[in-house]
């Protein structure tokens, strides 16, 4: 049964972040030998004491080395190969040897064997020795013909006492090593077949390879990604006992500090517009930005890193349990219901299983689905089928490649590749093993600009990497994802010798060397799993309403070519800009398995759709809808299609009392009090009252300047006023125009067109009649140039408003900016800074213009308050507010206006007891855009807040109040 959640106290957050390091990565930096790790995040397996488990046999895989030198632990194939191993990141350069003393050395003869893998069987680029009490073993590893991961002899050895074993890097070219053996069995031969290998792993190291069973809880997320954590944390806040497992050392995913892909989304292809994904990813977003500091923002550039923000959340949920390093490697079911997950520990082996309830896969690979015999999809669907523009005739396996992507030490900032400059010329000498490139293949990765500018942004791409450094898309990272990471290298390679030694511009990067390539691969994509609608790219294009929508998308339909660096048609598919649309619920849930639930790039969705859906910020919000989802099918003893079916309205509701924004979805919770206040402040700026805010400024007629407004169809607009300076007495003509829609600036005809004169030394408003009935719902007004005239801006004065200036024989726009406009009569607008705008069912600005938020007025200076008159003296025992945190504005962006100055920084919540105001919340140096409030209920008939401080704006902001009787996560119905 679930268990009721206090609401979160955020007011905790800025203290937990700061006071702990909220990492999951163990490591001494006295282990460096060398600086290798100067690039990498660096993480090591427990130390084990290595000794006979089973008589003559010494078992040491290369994680349990003491010292790890130059090499690297990687853990990210562990479900295909059997274990961790460690590898040789040198990029060229050897690294210095890892190490492992053996303690517990028997007298005798033992032969050596080591498990390694010739990544390249034709050229064997990866290859390293290993010495015996410093003795070279005179074999060389890594170069064997077999593919895959095979065991070879290093030899007898005549051992007693003690042992000191090194690995040995013979090229710096990614050799790597999984497991190392000595036995006095001169005639043992280790097996290969991957089962065969962990079950004499087990055996030989004492490591049981039984099941241990673990907990039970009521819903279980696999994958700690994007999707994953914010589906793990909505779920634990809905009262749900949940677990989280993670494969990796940090949380994040692509989003990690180890991988650091920024948190985009529909802010990023809606230049000016309010559409940022709010929920727990701005939580977790905002919360990182606060603890950075100026200058990491600035070396940072453009990731805001999830580890550590997530790890803070993760931890502070009471309901929440992380398994960290855990891999997926099976389920356990009843009929069409998972019962189980089952687990191995990518460090040790051991393995463990989980029992859960309801099951959210956050996989990005849709290991849990394929595991539990979820319908599936893999690669892009035929035309069709769906009749997708940008889909082939026939349908095939090809996926959007993965990039390389690497963290620095200090887990600030994360890159594609490194190269160093130097004093002097430094030569390049390839590799036999590169890609040839195909004639023409630079075609449309730099577009735009001078061809100097051009050439600059290739030498940049040069020197650091980029997103389209890309394998094609035949490529199989699915079931052979080391192969598929081996690939990247390869293409890293390849395009650092044409920029080297075959570019024409190749003499800018005489003096540079390639120093580092990462070896963690970013995915794009892999399975989908089918749920009962599948969302197309046609669908988002349309901008097709759903009935179940849950979260928005915005981001282009931004799908990369099949062929990656071998492409001579451009980077992309298609990058199709689409409208803000909507996630439908039914693509979140599997058809065919009943208590199955999927975020992220593995939801429903067409191969084409998820050049959309794939991006950072709408995976959160598919993670925060899919663990909310399963915690609300618990509570009212149902599957997640069950939700669909019967209380679809209350998902969409539970999601937007979370800060979740879903179009069209206005709040109607009946246990929200504040929704039948009447509400009252202390002050409220005006309609175009003032001008000299603090964003205002004079802009002369030196081109034709006007006004884009929205207007009552039918309705006749007698005058309009401009606020205008006239250093000397002239004439100003303005003409009015029609607009067949929000935003059309395509019409040349004018409705209207007046001369007027004005006086010398004019400094104010000036109307100028018009008497002309607008038969649209749009138009705007435009002054021809005038000599010595100026017209004065600002901030936005009216719902569907913005400035507009022709420039260059074309209308430009300018969201966010209005030229000093009044329009009389004010007919069918509403203030746009109304009080009872905190209570009108939506929590942010919207497209239409409209704020949806209280401002004070910005000519009384803070404290403002802002009060709900309750219908009826009622219990109250949580509030919970909206503040302005700027939606305009990227993720990664931020990181130039990390915290906003419209956002309120100082408050208090007061609730008016028996004639008496009681103060139930105080909070300073507020950062958060979303803040709840719980406290021992009083019973009240009004509630206040007020704002004593913002972090530099003048006014106080405010976009949404909601009171409750109590903290209950879910309502009656």
């Amino acid at each position: 049964m679930l268990n009721r959640r206090d609401f979160v106290k955020t007011g905790t957050l800025g203290l937990t972040c700061l006071a702990g390091s909220g990492w999951a990565v163990s490591f001494d930096p006295s282990e460096i030998q060398g600086g290798e790790f100067n690039h990498s995040i660096p993480f090591r397996k427990k130390p084990r004491n290595v000794l006979e488990v089973i008589p003559g046999f010494l078992w040491a895989d290369a994680a349990d080395f003491q010292h790890y030198g130059g090499w690297a632990l990687d853990t990210q194939h562990v479900g295909f190969m059997g274990s961790s191993y460690l590898i040789a990141h040198g990029t060229s350069k050897t690294v210095t040897d890892a190490t492992l003393k053996l303690k517990a050395v028997k007298p005798g003869k033992y032969r050596l064997w080591v498990r390694s893998r010739n990544w390249i069987p034709e050229h064997a680029p990866g290859t390293f020795g290993i010495a015996v009490n410093g003795r070279d073993s005179g074999c060389t590893f890594g170069a064997q013909q077999e593919k895959g991961w095979v065991w070879q002899d290093g030899g007898v050895y005549e051992l007693a006492g003690s042992a000191l074993l090194a690995l040995q890097d013979k090229t710096g070219q990614f050799g790597r090593c999984s497991s190392i053996l000595l036995t006095r069995d001169l005639n043992y031969r280790p097996p290969v077949d991957v089962n065969a290998f962990t079950n004499e792993r087990a055996r030989l190291t004492g490591v049981t390879n039984a099941i241990k069973r673990g907990g039970r809880y009521d819903t279980i997320v696999v994958g700690a990604g994007p999707a994953g954590v914010p589906a793990a944390i909505a779920a634990a806040r809905m009262g749900a006992k949940t677990a989280l497992v993670s494969s990796r050392p940090v949380l994040g995913g692509n989003a990690s500090a180890e991988i650091g892909v920024p948190v985009q989304g529909a802010a990023r292809k809606h230049s000016g517009k309010p559409v940022r994904e709010t929920g727990i990813i701005e939580e977790a977003g905002r919360l990182e930005l606060h603890r950075m500091t100026e200058d990491q923002l600035t070396r940072q550039k453009l990731c805001i890193l999830m580890s550590r923000p997530f790890k803070t959340l993760v931890e502070e949920e009471p309901l929440l349990e992380l398994h960290e390093n855990w891999w997926l490697e099976g389920v356990k079911k009843e009929g069409d219901r998972i019962t189980e997950v089952i687990l191995v520990d990518t460090l040790t082996g051991e393995r463990k299983s989980l029992a859960g309830k309801m099951f959210i896969d956050c996989t990005g690979d849709a290991w849990l689905g394929h595991h539990a015999g979820a319908d599936e999809r893999v690669g892009r669907e035929a035309y069709s089928e769906y009749k997708e523009d940008g889909a082939p005739t026939v349908a095939d396996g090809n996926t959007m490649s993965a990039c390389l992507r690497g963290g620095s030490r200090d887990m600030n900032r994360c890159f594609f590749h490194k190269c160093a400059e130097h004093s002097t010329p430094q030569t390049y000498t390839p590799p036999p093993w590169l890609y040839d490139l195909p004639e023409g293949w630079l075609f449309g990765r730099v577009v735009g600009g001078s061809e100097e500018s051009q050439r600059k942004r290739l030498t940049s791409w040069a020197l650091g990497g980029t997103w389209w450094y890309e394998h094609p898309g035949i490529v199989d990272d699915l079931w052979d994802p080391e192969f598929a990471r081996d690939e990247l290298f390869r293409v890293n390679y390849t395009l650092w010798d044409y920029f080297k030694n075959h570019w024409s511009e190749r003499k800018r990067l005489a003096n540079y060397s390639l120093e580092y390539i990462p070896f963690m691969a970013g995915k794009r994509e892999s399975r989908r799993l089918m749920g009962d609608l599948v969302l197309t790219a046609n669908d988002a294009i349309e901008n097709r309403q759903f009935d179940d929508a849950i979260a928005h998308t915005g981001w282009t339909l931004d799908v990369h070519h099949h062929r990656g660096i071998l492409s001579t048609e451009g980077l992309f598919t298609i990058d199709t800009h689409i409208p803000i649309g909507q996630i439908p619920y039914r693509s979140l849930y599997s058809r065919n398995i009943e208590n199955l639930l999927m975020a992220g790039r593995c939801a429903s969705v067409t191969h084409l759709a998820l050049g959309t859906v794939r991006i950072e910020a709408s995976c959160a919000a598919t993670g925060q809808a899919a663990g909310t989802a399963a915690a609300l099918a618990l509570y009212r003893g149902t599957t997640p299609r069950g939700v669909y079916q019967k209380h679809m309205t209350e998902l969409q509701q539970l999601l937007l009392k979370n800060d979740q924004y879903v179009p069209g979805i206005l709040n109607r919770d009946p246990a929200d009090l504040a929704r039948t206040a009447h509400v009252r402040a202390s002050s409220t700026r005006e309609l175009m009252s003032e001008v000299n805010t603090e964003n205002d400024r004079w802009l002369p007629l030196s081109v034709e300047r006007g006004e884009f407004f929205a207007w009552e169809a039918g309705e006749k607009l007698e005058s309009i006023q401009l606020y205008l300076e006239a250093k000397r007495g002239g004439t100003i003509t303005m003409h009015l125009r029609e607009a067949n829609a929000e935003g059309d600036l395509s019409s040349v005809r004018n409705v209207a067109t007046v001369s007027h004169s004005i006086p010398a030394g004019t400094a104010g408003w000036v109307e100028i009649p018009v008497k002309t009935v607008l038969n649209s719902s749009y138009a705007w007004v435009v002054l021809d140039r005038t000599v010595d005239v100026q017209w004065r801006s600002g901030d936005v004065g009216r719902a569907g408003s913005f400035r507009i200036y022709n420039g260059a024989s074309k209308w430009e726009k300018v969201d966010g900016s209005s030229m000093h406009a009044r329009f009389s009569p004010n007919v069918g607008i509403e203030e746009l800074w109304a009080a009872d705008n905190v209570i009108n069912g939506i929590a942010r600005p919207t497209l239409d213009g409209k704020t949806n938020t209280w401002e004070s007025d910005p000519k009384q200076a803070l404290p403002q308050s802002i009060e709900l008159v309750l219908e009826n003296p009622s219990k109250v025992g949580a509030v919970q507010c909206v503040f302005d945190t700027d939606l305009t504005v990227s993720m990664p962006m931020q990181r130039y206006n990390r915290l906003p100055k419209e956002c309120v920084r100082d408050y208090t919540l007061e609730c008016r007891v028996n004639g008496q105001w009681q103060s139930v919340a105080r909070v300073s140096d507020n950062f958060q855009r979303f803040r709840r409030h719980s406290f021992k209920p009083v019973v009240a008939d009004k509630v206040r807040l007020t704002v004593n401080a913002t972090h530099g704006g003048k006014t106080a902001r405010v976009i949404e109040l909601r009171v409750y009787p109590d903290a209950a996560p879910f309502f009656e119905v």
